[in-house]
């Protein structure tokens, strides 16, 4: 018993102590513990991560009223200026629009044809023209002259005209039958078809189909099976015209696609 009294008046001397030595009260079982099993080892500092760039291209700041304002740089060859439409240099397209009634639509440069033989390949039976602007309303011609002021701007969106079209079976039959040989579009493979028969561009010259060698055998008698079929189907009657030649434009193309 006198063991016991004697432990526990130990412990009780320990225990003043240590709440003695304690820095403040709030941090009496902090103390402790610290005088107990030695104080916790320092932690280790922590360095932030580094934040990267959020813009990849390079910006300039603009100081106004609530801070700094950021501005990406234009890429190289995109327009400046905001909003959206065409870039009005030339290198950069246009449009092609078809002097008839002023349809027009996004000229699609290509490496292999100058920018009016685009025109022309994509609309061969109406008179086309190059228009360079941002948008079609300011875009102008090589004489300088606005597409707006064109007498017959937007007259598409009105009335369609049946003798002012892309794609008059006649016209532009015989504008393909004109230009087929030297034509830049043509590539190894492709199969002209003329008066005379079908040709094959081997990718210098056009060879008559039954002499492409360069071809299989099997391709060959597939092109002249589908060319027997084409030319033993009869060519469909042309709607009648009115006196006009104008048709109601509720019952025309006025999607943009090329006509």
């Amino acid at each position: 018993m006198r063991l016991d009294r004697a432990m526990a008046t130990r412990f009780a001397t320990l225990l003043a102590l240590c709440l003695l030595f304690s820095p403040a009260p709030g941090r009496a079982e902090g103390g402790l513990l610290e005088f107990l099993f030695g104080p916790d080892p320092a932690p280790q500092p922590q360095i932030a991560p580094q934040r990267g760039r959020r813009d990849s291209a390079p910006a300039r700041r603009v100081k106004g009223a609530v801070g700094d304002l950021r501005f990406a740089r234009p890429k190289d060859g995109l327009p400046s200026g905001g909003g959206t439409g065409f870039s009005s240099e030339p290198t950069a397209g246009g449009f092609c629009v078809r002097t008839c009634d002023g349809y027009f639509f996004p000229l699609i440069k290509s490496t292999r044809a100058t920018r009016q033989q685009s025109c022309e390949f994509a609309c061969p039976s109406a008179p086309m023209e190059i228009y360079d602007g941002s948008t079609i309303e300011s875009a102008r011609n090589h004489k300088g002259q606005r597409y707006s002021s064109l007498p017959v701007a937007f007259a598409f969106r009105d009335r369609a005209n049946s003798a002012c079209s892309c794609n008059d079976p006649a016209s532009s039959q015989a504008f393909f039958e004109k230009t087929a040989r030297n034509d830049p579009t043509l590539q190894s493979g492709d199969v002209i078809v003329e008066n005379d028969g079908a040709f094959v561009y081997s990718g210098a010259k056009l060879v008559p189909l039954s002499n492409a060698s360069f071809m299989s055998t099997s391709l060959r008698d597939r092109l002249r099976a589908m060319l027997r079929r084409t030319t033993s189907v009869k060519t469909s009657e042309q709607p009648p015209a009115s006196s006009t030649g104008e048709v109601d434009a509720s019952k025309a193309d006025q999607t943009g696609s090329t006509r």
